[in-house]
């Protein structure tokens, strides 16, 4: 997990966080599961999206660079993914904070 948390925004994939450990990939799947009842893909993407959350919080970064800057290849999918997660897009997040 701390792999995860240090990595997430770097693009990184479920294959590389599989790459760090000895542990078999349905092992490591199964006690991740079990620890915190999400799946590694899952973990990944939650990372980002708190990360991206503080950069629309605390930046005026563009969209794209918040999703460059927190692993997204594409805004459009970093858009979709939010609004999935989140119930809103992340210009509708951002103008929540801004004062």
């Amino acid at each position: 997990m701390r792999f995860i948390r240090e990595h997430a925004c770097q693009g990184i994939q479920v294959s590389d966080v599989l790459s760090q450990t000895k542990h078999s990939p349905s092992t490591l799947e199964r006690r991740i599961k079990a620890l915190f009842g999400r799946s590694l893909k899952t973990e990944i993407t939650r990372v980002r999206l708190e990360s991206a959350k503080l950069l629309l919080q605390e930046t005026n970064l563009k969209i794209s660079q918040v999703a460059s800057r927190t692993g997204f290849n594409e805004s459009k999918y970093f858009c979709e993914v939010f609004r999935t997660v989140e119930g809103i897009t992340p210009t509708m997040y951002r103008k929540q904070f801004l004062g």
